[in-house]
C-alpha cells in the first residue's frame, strides 16, 4: 500500500483527539471522532522513522489484512493514511471500548472473581468466530492472546493486532519463522517442520485456560 500524502495533513485534521488509549513501542493510539461524519474510531498512530524494515512491513501488512477480512469478529479497518514529511503512518480503526482480554482478566484476578462458565463460552464462541473468518481466507494470526483480542460494552468480542499475521497460499501451507509471544506459541514454531493453521487453535486453548483458571 502506497502512502498518501496529498493533503493527508489536512486530512489528519478531521479527527478531533478525544483521549489517548495507549501506546506501542513504536505508536500511539488515540480515541478520535471524525469531524464531519462524527464517527468515533481509534486511530493509531505509527512512527516509522525509528522502525527498521521488518517492522515497517508489518505495519503495512495488518492494513492489507485488515482490507481481506471482512468478519464481525475481526477488528475493521476505516482508513489509514501517511504523513510523508513525518514519516507517520496512520489507521483508523473501529473502536472497542471496553478494551481488552487481558486488561479483564487481570481485573477478574485482582477481585478474585472467577468467570462464569457462559461469560467463557461467550469469549470462546466469538473468538472462534473471528479467528474461522481469519482462516477462511488464509491468514493466521500468530500472536492470537488477550491483549489482542478486543471488547466493546454490547458484549461484542473481536480479533485484532494483525501485524504478525501471514497470508498462506493454501491452508496446507507451513511457515517457519518463530514470531508471536511465547507463552501462547505452539511448539512446533521452535522447530524447522513449520507450523499451520493449528498453531492458533493452540494460542485458543491458551486463552481458555487463562480464563478457566485465572
Amino acid at each position: 500500500m502506497a502512502i498518501k500524502s496529498a493533503a493527508a495533513a489536512a486530512f489528519i485534521l478531521d479527527y478531533v483527539v478525544v483521549k489517548r488509549l495507549g501506546e506501542g513501542n513504536f505508536s500511539n493510539v488515540y480515541a478520535v471522532v471524525h469531524n464531519k461524519f462524527q464517527k468515533v474510531a481509534a486511530l493509531k498512530q505509527v512512527d516509522l522513522s525509528e522502525m527498521d524494515e521488518s517492522e515497517v512491513d508489518q505495519a503495512f501488512n495488518e492494513i492489507e489484512l485488515l482490507k481481506m477480512c471482512e468478519s464481525p469478529h475481526v477488528i475493521r479497518l476505516l482508513d489509514a493514511f501517511g504523513i510523508v514529511e513525518k514519516k507517520t503512518l496512520c489507521v483508523v480503526l473501529e473502536l472497542m471500548d471496553d478494551g481488552d482480554l487481558h486488561q479483564c482478566i487481570e481485573k477478574a484476578r485482582k477481585n478474585k472473581k472467577l468467570f462464569s462458565e457462559p461469560t467463557i463460552w461467550n469469549f470462546l464462541h466469538q473468538i472462534c468466530a473471528g479467528l474461522h473468518d481469519l482462516h477462511t481466507v488464509n491468514i493466521i494470526h500468530r500472536d492470537l492472546k488477550p491483549a489482542n483480542v478486543f471488547l466493546n460494552k454490547k458484549g461484542v468480542v473481536k480479533i485484532g493486532d494483525l501485524g504478525l499475521s501471514k497470508l498462506l497460499s493454501s491452508e496446507n501451507e507451513k511457515v517457519t519463522d518463530s514470531l508471536g509471544t511465547e507463552f501462547y506459541m505452539t511448539p512446533e514454531r521452535h522447530g524447522d517442520d513449520g507450523y499451520g493453521f493449528e498453531s492458533d487453535i493452540w494460542s485458543l486453548g491458551c486463552i481458555t485456560y487463562e480464563l478457566c483458571t485465572l
